[in-house]
């Protein structure tokens, strides 16, 4: 496996809600509520998007209701390129990463005062930097690994587990560190489904893949789609 493409951001099974995007294919980038303990300290009623705005002013009221006091769970999270899983397909799909290798995040975005049917876009990626499988890691050294990706959702939990004096158990955690230099986020989302959630024809040779996106698992992109998936992201989405 040379890169993976997963799905990630706020939905409606997790937040109840699409993010936005604009016609110009601008957008924000919404990541689920988080759940369980955390030291996280911004809540959505505080968030700005990337477009500047109110994460809340473009959702629907019941939304803004819902989730305003809620804490993000940003992961991934495009300030220092980190993301994690410890769920069973996923971590296994996560560990098997390498450095040089892709994860490609898309997310299912609204159209925003224009008319158009929800889709799904790739919003960014990681060029893959280093995988911390906590597996493979002692428990006496998760509070060093932590500490150098305090940026990511699943510290955060470790760090208020710890004050809280509760002793952490995802050990099935693996974390992904991409190249602050070549992992970004993406201005204008890349279309990438079609109306059914499935991937666009015309990008099955490029991606090597077939089929719907819906599923919460990764899509492997193997050796031979490598650099035609590279490329395309490199041209914004452009197929010639």
């Amino acid at each position: 496996m040379k890169g993976l493409l997963l799905r990630v951001g706020i939905d409606k099974g997790s937040g109840g809600c699409l993010a936005p995007i604009s016609r110009n294919r601008s957008f924000d980038y919404i990541p689920i509520p988080e759940r369980q303990a955390t030291s996280e300290i911004e809540v959505y009623a505080t968030m700005k998007g990337m477009t500047g705005r109110r994460i809340l002013d473009s959702l629907d009221p019941k939304i803004q209701q819902k989730i305003k006091y809620f804490h993000p769970h940003h992961d991934p999270e495009f300030d220092t390129y980190t993301y994690g899983d410890p769920t069973k397909t996923k971590r296994n799909q996560l560990s098997k990463l390498k450095p040089g290798d892709l994860l490609i995040f898309y997310v299912g975005l609204e159209p925003k005062d224009w008319e158009g049917k929800p889709r799904l876009f790739v919003i960014g990626y990681f060029d893959v930097e280093e995988v911390y499988d906590f597996r493979e890691k002692q428990k006496e050294d998760y509070d060093s690994i932590f500490r150098m990706l305090p940026n990511n959702a699943h510290s955060k939990r470790y760090f208020k587990l710890k004050e809280l004096q509760v002793e952490y158990a995802d050990d099935n955690l693996v974390i992904v560190k991409g190249k602050s230099m070549s992992s970004k986020i993406f201005k204008n989302a890349l279309l990438l489904g079609d109306d059914n959630d499935k991937i666009l024809k015309e990008l099955v040779p490029i991606f090597g893949y077939d089929g719907s996106l819906k599923r919460a698992v990764g899509h492997k992109i193997r050796e031979d789609n490598f650099q035609k998936v590279k490329e395309w992201l490199n041209k914004g989405g452009i197929i010639k």
